[in-house]
């Protein structure tokens, strides 16, 4: 089996950085050299699902953690659902808050219209007014 995945190579990066593992450590526990392991974490070769194992195995996780990520208790997704629940409130209030100002300076610029409308409209019958008594 092939893979081509940039997440996968960030990944593998990721976990050999946290563990504190040089490239050359996890290359020798595979066992391959040194170039051909930069270039897995480079995304320049692809991984075969035997050395994707052994990957994992040095990285002490699984594969399919590599490919789909931790899997997560339950507690854990739904703290991570509250969370999200919670920016996402505090969002739609900031922005409901945001439209409310944006009302009212859209409601004071009508008024603002409505009366210079009504101060055209008191000039041209003045200027009429004015135009009629001359005649």
């Amino acid at each position: 089996m092939f893979m081509d995945n940039d997440e996968l190579k960030k990944k593998i990066y990721t976990r050999r950085k946290e563990l504190g593992l040089s490239q050359e450590c996890v290359a020798e526990g595979i066992p391959i050299s040194l170039n051909a392991y930069i270039k897995i974490e480079k995304g320049t070769t692809r991984l075969i699902s035997k050395r994707l194992e052994q990957i994992a195995s040095i990285l002490d996780t699984t594969v399919e953690e590599l490919l789909l990520g931790p899997n997560l208790s339950l507690d854990k997704h739904e703290a991570i659902c509250k969370k999200i629940c919670k920016e996402y409130d505090a969002r739609l209030y900031e922005l409901s808050r945001e439209l409310e100002t944006k009302d009212l300076f859209i409601r004071r610029m009508d008024e603002m219209i409505d009366e210079k409308n009504a101060i055209i409209e008191d000039l041209r019958k003045a200027i009429r007014k004015n135009l009629d008594t001359k005649e």
